[in-house]
């Protein structure tokens, strides 16, 4: 992995970049490191030994994949924040698309899927630390 390259974009944009090989949850970790410091964060694991899914399911995060959360301070009302969820989805869905000369289809609100087969899902989550709200965005 490119990782300095990684990290300087990352940067850019006031992401703290945090690389594991393997993690209990990416979106756990998260909130661990927001609750001390409320940066925003980029965190990406090999493995997920405890990965979620939506509504408390377990999410099967073997090594060979890539999981991936993130978060940033809400700049819309709490009430908007399923438009991140659009734009994760259709970004996801475009570079797929672009980067590996394919066609993925979008199953609303939170699955891409190739050839009818769910390659990813995505979580959002709502959590205020130092009255701040935080969106944080997880996929894998």
């Amino acid at each position: 992995m490119q990782y300095e390259y990684i990290k300087e974009a990352l940067e850019n944009y006031g992401l703290k970049l945090k690389y594991y090989r393997s993690i209990e949850s990416t979106m756990s970790t998260i909130k661990e490191l927001i609750k001390d410091k409320n940066d925003s964060y980029f965190v990406i694991a090999e493995k997920q030994v405890n990965g979620k899914g939506r509504r408390g399911n377990i999410w099967h995060s073997p090594k060979g994949n890539i999981y991936i959360s993130f978060n940033l301070h809400l700049q819309k009302d709490i009430e908007d924040y399923f438009i991140y969820n659009i734009a994760t989805a259709i970004s996801i869905s475009k570079t797929l698309d672009e980067a590996c000369n394919i066609q993925s289809k979008i199953k609303w609100p939170n699955d891409i899927k190739i050839n009818g087969k769910k390659i990813s899902g995505i979580m959002t989550e709502i959590v205020k630390f130092k009255d701040i709200n935080n969106i944080i965005i997880g996929f894998g």
